[in-house]
């Protein structure tokens, strides 16, 4: 199989699970302990966030923040991590960790990766 159709089917199987917490998590109060409910503009940020990964790109875990929008999550152990939370305001908030170095922020989001986040997620991954 080419890298081309594996990334597509990897981002294939995240749109699946997107799909997947929309349902889970359409009810406010979907955790038990309080959350908001996912919107449609939550699910389309997040379903763009996903178009936006460049090719070839190490594919994040997803799920849903307590406050109803998708999370992004690249995890390579204890100390390494990147965090990306969508809202739909076009605002990606982010926390990482990788070793001793901690970064956040906020970054605009138009339907590109801010090259913030994409140095980031790659670094975490030539450790």
């Amino acid at each position: 199989m080419s890298s081309a159709w594996a990334a597509s089917d990897e981002k294939a199987a995240l749109r699946s699970e997107i799909d997947e917490l929309m349902m889970d998590c359409v009810n406010d109060d979907w955790d038990g302990h309080g959350a908001t409910a996912t919107s449609n503009t939550a699910y389309a940020a997040a379903q763009r966030f996903v178009a936006a990964l460049p090719t070839g790109f190490k594919m994040p875990e997803v799920s849903v923040d307590p406050d109803g929008f998708f999370a992004f999550e690249w995890r390579r152990g204890a100390r390494r991590t990147v965090l990306v939370s969508v809202h739909p305001d076009f605002t990606l908030h982010y926390a990482a960790l990788v070793g001793t170095s901690r970064h956040y922020g906020d970054e605009p989001f138009f339907n590109r990766l801010p090259s913030t986040l994409e140095k980031l997620v790659e670094h975490l991954y030539s450790l």
